[in-house]
Order: C-alpha cells, then sequence, then structure tokens
C-alpha cells in the first residue's frame, strides 16, 4: 500500500516548539496550545480543538513519525 499525502495547499501552516497547555475543552473533546518560546517565554501561536479519542487513536502514529524524523528517516517535503 503506498503512502498518500493531503493536499495541503492553501491550509496555514505553524512553526511551534512547545505544548503550551492540554486541557479538557468539554464534551470529549481536548484542546492543545501550542507555543514557541521567546527569551525564556511561551508565546501562544495556535489552539486546537480534536476529540480526545482521535488524539488515543492517532498516538501509534505520532510516536512512529516523530521517531523516524528524529532518526532523520523521515520524507521531507
Amino acid at each position: 500500500m503506498s503512502e498518500q499525502f493531503l493536499d495541503c495547499v492553501g491550509v496555514p501552516e505553524f512553526f511551534v516548539t512547545h505544548i503550551g497547555a492540554i486541557e479538557d475543552a468539554g464534551s470529549g473533546m481536548v484542546r492543545t496550545i501550542r507555543c514557541i518560546k521567546r527569551s525564556g517565554v511561551l508565546i501562544p501561536i495556535v489552539s486546537c480543538v480534536v476529540p480526545a479519542m482521535a488524539m488515543l487513536e492517532a498516538q501509534a502514529i505520532i510516536r512512529a513519525i516523530a521517531k523516524k524524523s528524529a532518526c532523520g528517516d523521515s520524507i521531507a517535503h
């Protein structure tokens, strides 16, 4: 099975380095606040609200992709 990539033309992309907060957003949803650090201070860049179950289901693939990326074995686009 070949990998398929989503067409992300025009989709905003943000550079973040830290998770500033993870909180219960209610109704089975979880909010993550993604940040960058400037002069030792976390600056919020984007907030994402995701179904909690989706986060649990994605955990394994996120770990696998992060491990490949950290080891220099990722696909750059």
